[in-house]
């Protein structure tokens, strides 16, 4: 003889109920979890471990060499300034990165006026660590903006850095400067 459903006794069916229910329950448990857990990675994904910028400061600048050239038959006088730099750079997030050699360029105005040569290296996790490279200016470069020059240093806009002669030590600096990733 075949049982239907209508032939079921009243505690069978209450079983199935409660087992019906444990799964729903079960489901809706894991997709509340599931959920959770993704809204506590999208918050952490932007608060923790956000990338902030690296900040960057002057230590130390130092003179390594100046060099004078001169062309004929047109006149042509070339100046380049080699400055030896150790810049500071501190890394306020929660995972350490490395930087490749490189080569940054300087412009005043438009107009490329030098070049630093960076050594590779690595900056550690909410660390900071001292790199050191080589600026060469080419000072002729600036005889075309002679007059720009002038009232920007005049009005403070450049990094100030004061050679003494003749030693061709650094005597002062200041510098204020941005870094763009």
């Amino acid at each position: 003889m075949m049982t239907t459903e209508s032939n079921q006794d009243p505690e069978s069916k209450q079983q199935q109920e409660i087992k019906k229910r444990r799964w729903r329950i079960l489901a809706v448990a894991v997709i509340l979890s599931v959920l959770t857990l993704l809204v506590l990675c999208v918050i952490l994904a932007f608060t923790v471990f956000k990338l902030k910028h690296p900040r960057t400061q002057l230590v130390s600048a130092t003179v390594d060499g100046v060099a004078p050239r001169v062309s004929f038959p047109a006149l042509k006088i070339e100046l380049n300034i080699t400055l030896d730099l150790e810049i500071l750079v501190e890394n306020p997030n929660r995972a350490s990165f490395k930087h490749g050699p490189g080569k940054s360029l300087v412009f005043y105005r438009g107009k490329q006026v030098g070049e630093v040569d960076l050594a590779p290296g690595r900056i550690p996790a909410r660390g900071s660590e001292t790199i050191r490279a080589r600026l060469t200016i080419e000072a002729d470069e600036f005889v075309s903006e002679l007059g720009n020059l002038i009232r920007d240093v005049s009005s403070g806009e450049l990094c100030q850095v004061a050679i003494g002669f003749p030693d061709l030590r650094v005597r002062r600096q200041e510098c204020r400067n941005k870094t763009k990733l």
